[in-house]
């Protein structure tokens, strides 16, 4: 079998790239706490949020608040803006 990229590998040998890249700050949130973060960023409200995670809709509005403490957010949508800035924004490029 010819290969067009040049390289004899034996057969079942494996070849792979890592790219590595620093991380963005993500301000001590969790991964779940980012995901309820863009589904605010899309528009979802607290209580569609609640229905979606079969959570109650007090621990939906608890995780919101302890995002805006994490973030140092006064609001819900500043919240939202800071994740637009930070990680969208700058972090993940």
């Amino acid at each position: 079998m010819s290969r067009s990229d040049g390289l004899n590998l034996p057969p079942g040998h494996l070849r792979a790239v890592v790219l590595l890249s620093a991380q963005p700050d993500l301000h001590g949130l969790t991964h779940p706490q980012w995901r309820l973060l863009g589904l605010l960023l899309v528009g979802w409200q607290p209580r569609r949020i609640a229905a979606h995670q079969c959570r109650p809709l007090h621990t939906v509005i608890t995780a919101i608040d302890d995002i805006r403490t994490l973030l140092t957010a006064p609001t819900r949508d500043a919240a939202v803006l800071r994740f637009c800035l930070d990680v969208i924004g700058r972090g993940w490029r």
